[in-house]
């Protein structure tokens, strides 16, 4: 599924098949001030809504969550585009990029 990440500066995208796994990394990329729609617009995660209320878990659940699904969380990442080229300062994109190498770092042996 295609999502929209909600934010003020330029309009961008994240692909995922579980969206727990979108939910946390719009959560990462955004410090928690960015939301999540679905492409056809429906709101998936508001901006500013913590993340176990969003995904309806306790805090534990969601390190498990995290523990288990680095490379495919890497995949959500990796998956960032932004819908024209960028405009704002704030590079969402190179962060994407950056938690996708790190995360496959900590997922190699």
């Amino acid at each position: 599924m295609k999502f929209e990440i909600i934010n003020p500066s330029d309009k961008c995208f994240i692909t995922a098949d579980d969206e727990r796994l979108a939910k946390i990394v719009c959560t990462v990329l955004g410090q928690g001030w960015y939301g999540l729609r679905y492409q056809d617009g429906d709101t998936v995660m508001y901006p500013l809504q913590p993340l176990d209320e969003a995904l309806g878990v306790d805090e534990d659940t969601i390190n498990a969550i995290i523990d288990g699904s680095r490379d495919k969380l890497a995949e959500v990442f990796d998956s960032f585009e932004y819908e024209d080229e960028r405009t704002s300062l704030n590079n969402i994109g190179a962060t994407a990029m950056a938690y996708a190498k790190a995360l496959r770092r900590e997922a190699q042996p």
